[in-house]
């Protein structure tokens, strides 16, 4: 009987240690397929990354937590693209998007690489990223406080001014502070628990129907000087119209643009086109409000070709002036 207890004893022991021995290399963690035990959906942000070397299974584990953010962005950025189409120009547009990819890098400076494991089989690396969710929802909630609180402040600005421009300044800043609050709150609401996020004080639609409405009792004349100045001048009017400034010949703002080229070339096999375009915006006593100048630098194979060219990156550099006007004079955002 004594023997039976004894081998029963030592059974029970060999079985023990198998159960809590070093787990099988070959048995991937729960993560590398589903969800993890550890880091549950409920509480974290997960990443999966793969690849051959560890450090580049560790970036695109990475980087697939951020596709999480990277789809608020995407939808916020067709809303900026309809509002800057017809309102702004491309390089505010521009401004934007680059804000809202510091915001999502606030967000996600908080991942972890919280496992790896390499496969012996196909040698493939692994890596298991996370984020707490109770740490993203709070730097989105900061985020989105502070964007509140300066839109708040721009607007108070455009209602105590009697200047035009510095309330469209102050409003336009404004509008461009909810656009990106509008990508945050998507994601806000992607991750947090009751997905309702934080409700906002501003409509956007509204904020942008008086926007709108603003820039249109602002009357610039467009003037233009140098070499072709009427092609200039009307270039300059149509940039104007579609920003949604009223183009009138008695505005009180004046806006000229002087451009000098040289045509260079054949040269190689290529045509060259060097040369400047300043812009100006004055007010109605001549005080310069805002100037720009600008390097022109085009070639091309062909004649025709590299003159389209000039006069594409002339209107590109005219668009950017206007959302320069538009965003006001000097830098004064809270």
């Amino acid at each position: 009987m004594k023997n039976i207890t004894l081998i029963v004893m030592a059974t029970t022991l060999l079985a023990a240690c198998a159960h809590t021995g070093a787990p099988d290399p070959h048995t991937p963690p729960d993560w590398v397929s589903g969800d993890s035990r550890d880091y549950p959906q409920a509480q974290y942000l997960l990443g999966r990354g793969q690849a051959e070397r560890p450090d580049l299974a560790r970036d695109r584990a990475r980087a697939d937590l951020a596709r999480i953010f990277e789809v608020a962005i995407s939808e916020a950025t067709r809303d900026i693209q309809t509002f800057t189409s017809t309102r702004e120009g491309a390089d505010s547009g521009s401004d934007i998007r680059r804000a809202l990819q510091t915001h999502t890098e606030r967000v996600i400076s908080g991942v972890e690489i919280a496992d790896q494991w390499r496969d012996p089989d196909s040698e493939q690396q692994h890596a298991l990223a996370i984020l707490p969710r109770s740490r993203a929802t709070r730097s989105l909630r900061e985020q989105i406080g502070e964007l509140d609180r300066a839109t708040s402040q721009l607007i108070e600005r455009a209602r105590d001014s009697n200047e035009p421009l510095r309330q469209a300044g102050a409003a336009t800043r404004a509008l461009e502070l909810q656009h990106q609050r509008q990508a945050l709150q998507r994601s806000l609401q992607a991750i947090d628990a009751d997905g309702r996020g934080v409700a906002a004080h501003w409509s956007v639609a509204e904020l942008s129907e008086s926007h709108r409405e603003l820039i249109q009792r602002i009357h610039i004349q467009p003037r233009a000087s140098g070499q072709d100045s009427e092609r200039l001048t009307q270039m300059l009017g149509g940039a104007l119209a579609e920003a949604g400034f009223s183009v009138s010949e008695r505005g009180p703002y004046r806006m000229s643009a002087q451009l000098d080229y040289e045509r260079m070339g054949p040269r190689d096999g290529w045509y060259w086109y060097r040369g400047s375009l300043r812009t100006t915006l004055e007010d109605a006593h001549g005080t310069t409000r805002d100037s720009q100048l600008w390097d022109l630098r085009i070639s091309a194979s062909e004649a025709e070709l590299a003159r389209a060219r000039l006069f594409e990156e002339i209107e590109k550099l005219l668009r950017a002036q206007v959302a320069s006007a538009l965003r006001g004079p000097g830098d004064d955002s809270p």
